[in-house]
């Protein structure tokens, strides 16, 4: 697509769409207000069992923009290893500031 920025310059835009904006805390796959051991096994029932995810944001533990393997192993690392916390928003519910297909309609 092209458009005219403000400066009267055209470009390429490449449009974004964000399926969601109800606030969320990434890790918690399952909704439930609390990172445990059942927010990893949330995310590899949807990846391996096709469970739907009405907030798939909060199963983008690294918010790689995809859900894979490395989110529900994350999640289990920072649980029982002390590894690195999810990315934001996490603990506490917010947005996600980073652009991507994901999104968290409910």
């Amino acid at each position: 697509m092209i458009v005219q920025n403000g400066d009267g310059q055209m470009s390429n835009a490449v449009p974004i769409t964000i399926l969601g904006t109800l606030p969320f805390t990434r890790g918690d796959a399952n909704r439930d207000g609390t990172l445990d051991v059942s927010d990893p096994l949330r995310v590899l029932l949807h990846l391996y069992a096709g469970q739907p995810a009405a907030c798939e944001d909060a199963l983008d533990a690294d918010d790689s923009g995809a859900i894979e393997l490395a989110d529900a192993v994350g999640i289990l690392d920072h649980l029982f290893q002390s590894g690195p916390a999810p990315r934001e928003p996490y603990p506490a519910e917010g947005q996600d500031a980073t652009p991507d297909p994901l999104g968290c309609d409910g």
